[in-house]
């Protein structure tokens, strides 16, 4: 039996699940709202004739909801920020894309979220509504229109998140899906508190590969050898060893200070020399894992 994944591949007679959601977006909602920026979500769900309820609930940030008959509702939680509403708004119509192009948007019994029937297909079609959701809000095209690859930083990934309307995690993954490349993005802070000659400590650590989800590794992630925060504070940008889930690493990294609310460092780099075997097995491995979601 064909998983969810590959039957929306299939279904939008396309060869990876990119040039599938790409397909799918084009398909069903063409340049409807999606013209002007940011895209206007609220009205594309509107256009579409799904009925938008908001809902007081903290358990949930939205679901998709058939009936019978063959009517669509998204609830939408309202306790969440505006951004974060968007890009539930829009996953939940990337459900609704995928249930439509599998052929079950008059289901005969009520449906409820998604087709899925086992948690390998549920992970599937969750990663495909986040893929068909950053399709809908930041059109391919247009984000290859706001920038090149060459030219990427930390202000091209804040321009992008405003521009779109979007989290800043959202456009990090949109962009290694869109230029198919590795990033990482990392916060850091002086260990001891507001002391610039102390050394660095990571507050934060994003590790992204185009068709994968976002990897959190703020707790493994270490720069190596005991660089005082100041020396990474009065650069634009820093090459050093960082140790994590990818093994060790040579990276260079675009540089952004900030010192509110307290002396920080935003690190991004598209720029990583795997230094050991181990490395270099976890980045084969990870693109051998999504060769179905890129290979073309």
């Amino acid at each position: 039996m064909k998983g969810v994944l590959k039957s929306f591949i299939e279904s939008e007679g396309a060869i990876t699940e990119f040039q599938a959601c790409e397909t799918a977006v084009a398909w069903n909602i063409g340049e409807y709202g999606r013209n002007q920026f940011p895209v206007q979500v609220e009205d594309i769900v509107n256009w579409l004739g799904i009925r938008l309820n908001p809902v007081s609930s903290s358990a949930l940030d939205g679901c998709l909801s058939w009936d019978s008959e063959g009517n669509a509702t998204i609830f939408v939680s309202d306790r969440v920020s505006e951004r974060r509403r968007r890009f539930t708004i829009a996953h939940e119509l990337g459900h609704w894309i995928i249930q439509k192009s599998l052929g079950l948007e008059k289901p005969s019994r009520p449906l409820f979220r998604g087709v899925a029937t086992n948690d390998f297909d549920i992970d599937e079609e969750e990663h495909l509504a986040d893929s068909l959701a950053a399709e809908i809000l930041m059109p391919c095209d247009e984000v290859r229109e706001y920038c090149d690859v060459s030219e990427i930083t930390l202000r091209t990934i804040r321009g992008l998140s405003k521009q779109f309307d979007v989290s800043r995690q959202a456009a990090l993954r949109r962009i290694a899906d869109v230029y198919d490349t590795s990033l990482i993005y990392l916060n850091v802070v002086p260990r001891r508190f507001r002391r610039m000659k102390s050394v660095i400590d990571v507050d934060d650590a994003i590790y992204v590969e185009p068709g994968a989800r976002l990897i959190f590794d703020r707790g493994q992630t270490r720069l190596v050898g005991n660089t005082a925060f100041a020396d990474v504070w009065k650069h634009d940008s820093f090459t050093c060893e960082l140790e994590g889930i990818k093994g060790r690493l040579k990276v260079r990294f675009d540089v952004s200070s900030s010192s509110k609310p307290v002396p920080n460092v935003d690190l991004f780099s598209l720029e990583c020399i795997p230094l050991c075997q181990q490395s270099e097995r976890f980045l084969n491995s990870t693109r051998d894992d999504d060769s179905v979601r890129r290979r073309s």
